[in-house]
């Protein structure tokens, strides 16, 4: 190391001490055929000494005696440096004294600066590109693709930083959505795509960077980490699939929850309407068993429909007489009606079986009602002819 360095250094260890001044070393002028003498002037501290190898030893080892009063006579400076200085007997002493000042005294006693093992990553990576930089530029050579590494390695370390630091917020997210949303199946879906995503970039870094490792070339990496990426997004999809159904069938239960909620009470108040606490009359709970009994049919609801069903024809009984050809008419009416609107839903359900027998009893019911009307008919033509024949008498 020449002096003007090792003073550099030096100085940077006490903190920027400038000690100013000049610095030389040379060869005195020859006398006769024997070499000059070796020389040395540090800031107008004066030496020779003879042109050989213990001539340039003896001339380093008083190159760091000056040093050593220069920096001594140093004035600035904390404190702490100017006890180090008195202290030091020689360079080599004072280097010592610095480095155990700097490393171990200053670590126990909590004066160092706080430098965080991320920090120091990054110290020296930058440190150990340099050197090969600063070389290559000693020697002439291109630097373009040592810096491009340098500058390519530094921000993947600051991506897995960044990426463990979203990690933690992440997962702090994904703990709070899961405590508040328990029962909130929207929350989780939330959730577990939070931890999916993270897990999805944790694992496409890790793969990314086993296949460089295994001397994959750029493009070979980069189709596997395309096709990489084409299975995260299916299993994604298949995650928000899976919660999409759970919220369909949750959605679906509180609809029919409710729809059998409003059918209670509805039907309550249907029976209410009709039954023995009715303060309606016979002909006005018949025609409130009519509105029922179209209600249920025009909805298509079977159960409703042979209830209200019953329940019209108990009160035609009520009203018409159980004997009259009124009420005779609409029984077959509305057991009619019913039979095809059981027909319709078998047809539906495909039930060849019930089918079948639902359409022998359409048609049974049909002749029964266009018996009775023909009967009827004919009865009011009697009536009729009677009422004419009295009157022609």
């Amino acid at each position: 190391m020449s002096i003007a360095n090792l003073a550099s250094e030096i100085s940077g260890k006490l903190g920027g001490a400038n000690i100013g001044g000049e610095i030389a070393v040379g060869v005195t002028s020859s006398r006769g055929d024997g070499p000059g003498n070796l020389y040395l002037d540090v800031s107008g501290r004066k030496a020779e000494f003879k042109n050989d190898e213990e001539g340039s030893k003896q001339l380093a080892e008083k190159a760091g005696e000056y040093l050593l009063e220069l920096f001594k006579d140093y004035n600035g400076g904390n404190g702490d440096y100017q006890g180090i200085l008195r202290a030091s007997g020689s360079i080599e002493a004072l280097g010592q004294n610095l480095e155990y000042y700097e490393g171990t005294y200053k670590a126990l006693t909590g004066t160092a600066e706080a430098t965080s093992e991320f920090g120091k990553q990054i110290a020296a990576l930058s440190t150990q590109w340099q050197t090969a930089i600063d070389k290559a530029n000693e020697l002439s050579l291109a630097t373009d693709v040592l810096n491009s590494k340098r500058d390519e390695d530094i921000a993947k370390a600051y991506a897995a930083r960044d990426l463990q630091v979203r990690g933690f917020d992440l997962g702090l997210d994904i703990r709070s959505a899961r405590a508040t949303g328990a029962n909130d199946t929207a929350l989780m879906q939330q959730a577990a795509l939070m931890q999916f995503d993270l897990a999805a970039e944790q694992q496409l870094v890790q793969a990314k960077a086993a296949l460089e490792a295994l001397g994959k070339d750029s493009d070979e990496v980069a189709t596997r980490i395309v096709r990489n990426e084409q299975v995260l997004a299916e299993e994604r999809l298949k995650i928000q699939q899976d919660y999409s159904d759970q919220i369909l069938g949750i959605t679906r239960k509180t609809a029919e929850s409710q729809k059998q909620a409003a059918q209670s009470v509805l039907e309550w108040l249907n029976d209410q309407a009709l039954g023995t606490s009715s303060s309606l009359s016979a002909t006005a709970k018949l025609a409130e068993a009519e509105r029922q009994y179209n209600a249920a049919l025009a909805s298509g609801d079977t159960s409703s429909l042979t209830k209200s069903a019953g329940s019209l024809i108990e009160l035609s009984r009520d009203v018409f007489g159980g004997a009259t050809d009124a009420f005779a008419q609409r029984e077959a009416f509305v057991r009619s009606s019913v039979a095809n609107a059981g027909l319709r839903e078998a047809q539906g359900s495909g039930n060849a079986d019930v089918v079948s027998a639902l359409s022998q009893m359409v048609t049974v019911l049909q002749q029964e009602l266009q018996a009775l009307r023909a009967e009827y008919r004919a009865g009011n033509d009697e009536a009729r002819a009677a009422a004419l024949s009295g009157l022609a008498k």
